[in-house]
């Protein structure tokens, strides 16, 4: 623009001096325009570069932004799908529980069920070894009862024998002196007769006979035979009646004794019956738990239990890993420890008891079993309040509450403890 108008000024030497001053006056003016219009140009170029750098940083934020806001999205859409996923599972784990919660109603339900007849089996245990009791003392007594009736028995028989004897003895005596008083009458019928018909004597009484010398001899001849059949035992058929009706008590106290030892055979079969259906339960429940808890404690080894038929003892077998079965005679001084409180705790666990006391347990063992032996314990210190006496720190580290003896003066002794 300045070009122009520079183009059309003429120079001419007939310009007059107004127009030149005129024109140089608008020539400084537009000088002046022109460098605050150059400054104003400057200030936009700059003001220019400046809001480009700006839209660019803003372009650069708002790729960025896009970028973030995608990455949202999908981040977004990833969560929405997660908790779709999140809330079936969760479905699922409610139908889950629900069923579990159907299943533990129900196991329950047989738990009291178990319980209530493992009580009426314990009762009737109770009930039938508190009558073997009765019975067995009974049976002793009857037994005692029994050997002093034999006795008794024996010592009646052998009075009753001597009582038969005498009785035998005096009734074959009075069947001779019987027998002789009739001899003797008819011998006299005879000598009647004899005298009545030879010496024609009716009556002998009033004859006055001659004393033969040699009538004291017969009498004491007769005398002496007398007293060999000895004395008379006029009660001894009373006596035999009352030693055959004390016999016959004794022949049915006899038969009641076998009465009653028939019916404790009868009991003691019966309950030899259900002790040993318990025995064989009980024995099934160890011998799981032995199994779980040998795996346990020797790190994946195998171990069983087993009946002795030849001494009805039972036999402990283990494997440890990496060795073949043994019984537990043949096992090692640290693996005769584990097995050894594989049964104990196989024990507890079959029949858990309210209280508990383990002392020095886990002295032989290392570090690694002894990790094993206090996960065992922590499960089963659910049921059952556990007091571990021990020297080890791993054990009192794994321990709730720990209580220790100190002597802070001489001679007297003080509890502290540490619950963890």
């Amino acid at each position: 623009m300045l070009n122009v108008l520079e183009a059309k000024i003429d120079f001419s030497e007939e310009t007059s001096s107004t127009e030149m001053n005129q024109l140089l006056k608008e020539k400084e003016k537009s000088e002046t325009e022109k460098i605050d219009r150059e400054s104003k140009m400057e200030a936009l170029k700059t003001d220019l570069n400046n809001i480009k750098k700006d839209h660019e940083g803003v372009l650069s934020k708002w790729h960025e932004i896009t970028i973030t806001i995608e990455r949202k999205k999908n981040t977004l859409k990833a969560l929405e799908e997660d908790k779709e996923r999140k809330l079936t599972s969760i479905k699922k784990l409610i139908d889950e529980i629900q069923a579990g919660q159907n299943k533990v109603e129900e196991t329950l339900k047989n738990i009291a069920e178990c319980t209530r007849k493992i009580e009426g089996f314990e009762k009737a245990y109770d009930d039938l070894k508190k009558e073997q009791e009765k019975h067995l003392e009974r049976f002793e007594e009857l037994k005692n009862m029994l050997g002093n009736l034999h006795m008794e028995k024996h010592t009646l028989q052998e009075a009753i024998d001597e009582k038969v004897k005498e009785i035998e003895k005096t009734k074959s005596k009075r069947e001779n002196t019987d027998k002789e008083i009739a001899i003797f009458t008819e011998k006299q019928v005879t000598v009647l007769e004899k005298l009545k018909i030879t010496y024609n004597i009716e009556n002998p009484d009033d004859i006055t006979i001659q004393i033969s010398p040699h009538i004291e001899d017969e009498r004491e001849t007769i005398a002496s035979e007398i007293g060999a059949m000895g004395e008379i035992n006029f009660r001894a058929e009373k006596e035999y009646l009352e030693l055959q009706e004390r016999l016959t008590f004794l022949e049915k106290q006899k038969e009641d004794l076998r009465n009653a030892v028939e019916s404790l055979k009868k009991t003691i079969t019966k309950v030899d019956l259900l002790t040993k259906e318990l025995f064989a339960e009980t024995f099934d429940k160890v011998n799981e738990a032995f199994k779980r808890f040998t795996d346990l404690l020797f790190k994946g080894g195998k171990g069983y239990l087993a009946v002795n038929q030849e001494n009805g003892g039972v036999d402990m077998f283990a494997q440890p890993p990496g060795k073949k079965v043994l019984r537990m005679e043949l096992l090692s001084g640290g693996e005769k420890a584990l097995i050894s409180l594989a049964l104990l705790l196989a024990l507890m666990d079959t029949k858990p008891s309210p209280f508990a006391l383990m002392d020095e347990i886990d002295a032989p063992l290392d570090d690694a079993n002894l990790m094993a032996l206090l996960e065992i314990v922590k499960t089963m210190s659910l049921k059952t309040q556990i007091i571990f006496i021990t020297h080890n720190r791993i054990t009192m580290e794994g321990s709730n509450i720990i209580y220790g003896i100190t002597m802070e003066e001489q001679g007297i002794s003080k509890t502290v403890s540490v619950k963890l």
